[in-house]
């Protein structure tokens, strides 16, 4: 009896240390996935997901700096760019969770974007934009807002 009652222990045992084995590496799996790897481009510093936009890329449309000061929240746009050139649209519309360099007034600038669902903003960069659903960004007669933290 106590030999059994020891099988049975030790079968409990192994049973409990193989579901925190499981709990434990899925997360691991979940954060080492695709999103959670940056792929290098081979001949850029880029990310497969990146972009850099030329100044021949797009036009700012509006520059809404003056009306900072009338705006209490905690971000307000800051640049409306519309995206003149075709192919960077194409590739736009295809990228996922992309981050996206620019050039404003010879000042290199670092935009990132931010899921419809989420309420944490993104941090280490000087403008964020919208995401869709499907953490593209969100493009409408192709222009991106650029938002700025509100200091």
């Amino acid at each position: 009896m106590y030999n059994k009652l020891k099988v049975v222990k030790l079968l409990y045992k192994n049973k409990i240390i193989k579901i925190n084995m499981v709990l434990l590496i899925i997360p691991l799996i979940l954060l080492f996935s695709c999103k959670g790897i940056k792929k290098e481009d081979n001949n850029t510093n880029l990310r497969i997901n990146d972009i850099e936009l030329l100044n021949t890329d797009y036009e700012i449309i509006s520059n809404l700096e003056n009306k900072k000061e009338n705006y209490d929240g905690v971000f307000y746009i800051k640049y409306e760019i519309i995206i003149k050139n075709p192919e960077i649209i194409i590739k736009i519309n295809d990228l996922i969770n992309p981050v996206i360099y620019l050039n404003i007034n010879n000042k290199k600038y670092l935009a990132k974007g931010l899921w419809i669902l989420s309420s944490a903003i993104p941090q280490n960069c000087d403008y964020f934009f919208n995401l869709d659903i499907n953490y593209k960004i969100s493009l409408y007669n192709n222009i991106i807002k650029l938002y700025e933290y509100n200091n």
